[in-house]
């Protein structure tokens, strides 16, 4: 690819603290369409006697508003949109929870007298429990099972699957359903399993990465076994065991640029956690019905809507955000 050099005359960045910042940050002060730096001021740009050579692909000089600002003395409120690299779209992650799948006609997973579905979560969600009555168990997830199967993707799903077309979506979510992946989200981290797949209930089965798809809605406890002969148990994340996928989270969160909360109360550790994770520059965003500071840090901004209505004003904060004219 052929590339050109973008001479920034007199030009040095330094954070609010006077720490100088790499070429790469001054970069994105350049050309990162949502000028996260500028608007929060996070960066200041001030004369000094140095010129930055940056090589930067030929297709820039056509595409971008690059004249405005290439032999400038000073930078300060540089707007670009956010897609103004050709193939780059800025790294937005969803983290969803059970007010994701309400709308869909699936229960969240439990109600304020602690049960779920009527049972309680120590009869049919713990490792104990399903030593002590696998039947029970089994016949729990497979309704539940049933249930997601006869759902549908709601139209929040659907939203930010469409957003696949502007950004690099990354879906982290809590919940049990496949619904993201059938509004057609492609990457999908389920941090507490899918019900849709089995795992051996073998020594170390909270660990393990083998999988097995569910033809339907049933697992047969008299037929269905790995092929060392144990039990197959839904692929479920219980109370007790580990999250086997929480470090892969944490790191898709610590590489976020746009980062939002969706239908979750936070109250479910150690992946509420995550919310603590995102970058010092990343926008941050919690769409829930009680939404509020208690539960979140300050830097995020609140959308008290249930979660269509969330993402529907959320698709419109990101357009702007494409395109401010």
């Amino acid at each position: 690819m052929q590339s050109f050099y973008l001479r920034v005359s007199g030009v040095v960045a330094l954070s609010a603290q006077g720490i100088p910042v790499s070429p790469a940050m001054i970069f994105y002060l350049l050309f990162d369409k949502s000028n996260v730096y500028a608007k929060s001021e996070i960066l200041q740009a001030v004369l000094s006697s140095t010129d930055l050579m940056l090589e930067l692909p030929a297709v820039l000089h056509k595409e971008s508003r690059l004249p405005q600002f290439a032999y400038c003395s000073q930078i300060r409120h540089v707007e670009m949109p956010i897609k103004s690299i050709e193939g780059h779209m800025r790294k937005l992650v969803i983290f969803s929870g059970a007010g994701m799948s309400a709308e869909s006609g699936i229960n969240t997973f439990r109600d304020s007298n602690g049960l779920w579905e009527q049972h309680d979560i120590h009869e049919v969600a713990t490792p104990e429990a399903w030593a002590k009555n696998p039947a029970l168990v089994q016949r729990f997830y497979n309704e539940r099972r049933k249930n997601i199967l006869a759902a549908q993707p709601n139209q929040a799903h659907q939203i930010i699957a469409d957003l696949q077309q502007n950004f690099d979506v990354q879906v982290i979510t809590q919940n049990i359903d496949d619904l993201h992946e059938r509004a057609g989200s492609l990457k999908v981290l389920h941090l507490h399993g899918n019900i849709r797949f089995a795992k051996s209930s073998g020594p170390g089965a909270q660990y393990s990465d083998i999988l097995y798809p569910i033809t339907g809605w049933q697992l047969d406890l008299e037929k269905d076994r790995c092929p060392e002969g144990y039990l197959l148990r839904p692929h479920v994340v219980w109370f007790g065991e580990a999250v086997p996928a929480y470090e892969q989270a944490v790191e898709l969160v610590q590489d976020a640029e746009i980062f939002v909360v969706i239908g979750s109360t936070l109250s479910v550790y150690p992946v509420a956690g995550l919310i603590h994770q995102i970058p010092a520059n990343c926008l941050a965003y919690y769409i829930d019905p009680q939404a509020d500071y208690q539960r979140v840090p300050q830097r995020y901004h609140l959308l008290k809507h249930s979660a269509t209505q969330g993402m529907q004003q959320l698709q419109q904060i990101l357009a702007d955000l494409i395109d401010p004219t």
